[in-house]
């Protein structure tokens, strides 16, 4: 059997995958996996909304109920295409993004070049601590030791 046709279990719910065998090696989001190994296209699409900023943030302060909008799934869709995506915007269940939306991810997010929010202010954002545009800069966040 060819890696191509390997079946895996995502990493963070455990649905049945597919491993991709016709890859765009250009793709910027929802790229198939070389290897048996990695996340459903649900699981890689929540990953994707919460390293994405921001994005990530306004999905935080909403909840994940804000992705049963037919215009949001459109402009998700845009994006997808415009990214090379190697997923179809049909292949994923918006059901189950919001259903397994509080299954832990194995990494935590850290803040990046493109991405300033850390895992901590989307947490807090969410605990409705602060509004997305009230959270304070990277590194601005109370910290245990302090």
């Amino acid at each position: 059997m060819s890696t191509a046709d390997a079946i895996v279990l995502c990493e963070r719910c455990g649905a049945r995958c597919k491993v991709g065998d016709k890859r765009n090696p250009d793709a910027k989001m929802l790229r198939l996996s070389r290897e048996p190994k990695g996340l459903c296209v649900n699981c890689a699409t929540h990953d994707w909304l919460r390293n994405t900023y921001p994005v990530n943030m306004q999905v935080a302060e909403s909840g994940p109920g804000i992705l049963v909008h037919p215009h949001i799934r459109k402009i998700f869709g845009d994006l997808m295409q415009a990214a090379g995506a190697d997923a179809k915007l049909d292949e994923i269940n918006w059901n189950l993004v919001n259903e397994n939306w509080d299954l832990p991810f194995p990494h935590k997010i850290k803040p990046s070049a493109t991405n300033p929010c850390s895992q901590e202010q989307l947490d807090e954002i969410t605990a409705g601590k602060y509004k997305a545009i009230d959270c304070p800069p990277v590194g601005e966040l109370p910290t245990e030791e302090t």
